[in-house]
């Protein structure tokens, strides 16, 4: 079931994935995701749109608003979020949008709604933020986002 707006994928999982969960591109095999229990994983690709069993082929979101994201903890609307230390979760930043001219490097999605406890909320898919690295062997083949100013259409 299609629950935000944007852009989705069709991934096998490498794991058991919850609907929800953040996910990362998998190295094992050609568009693969899998869960990751590392803090601000740069290989983020999306949130599970469904539980996805370990073989199967689910739907991922790989862009604009996901409704229902899995969080870790207290988030503060218009936050960045980034990947958590607990598997398939993500965690606020700590950096507002606008506090600095670039987002966080790990941060790959913003809140778009507070939440006092670990529970789910809707947030905006920004993809990674990764200082000065324009590409990842891990994500090759993989949708890029491509972000314009006003300036530049």
């Amino acid at each position: 079931m299609i629950k935000g707006r944007g852009d989705y994928e069709l991934f096998t999982a490498g794991a058991t994935i919850a609907a929800g969960a953040v996910v990362i591109a998998s190295t094992g095999a050609d568009k693969t995701v899998t869960n990751t229990t590392t803090a601000s994983d740069k290989r983020a690709v999306g949130i599970a749109v469904e539980a996805i069993a370990n073989g199967a082929v689910g739907l991922v979101q790989v862009g604009g608003v996901v409704r229902d994201a899995l969080v870790d903890g207290a988030v503060t609307r218009w936050h960045y979020l980034r990947t958590s230390t607990v598997s398939g979760k993500l965690v606020d930043e700590g950096t507002l949008v606008g506090a600095t001219t670039t987002p966080p490097s790990g941060a790959c999605a913003i809140a778009l709604e507070s939440i006092g406890a670990t529970g789910a909320i809707d947030v905006q898919l920004i993809g990674v933020q990764t200082a000065g690295v324009e590409s990842s062997t891990a994500l090759s083949g993989l949708p890029k986002v491509v972000r314009k100013t006003a300036d530049e259409t």
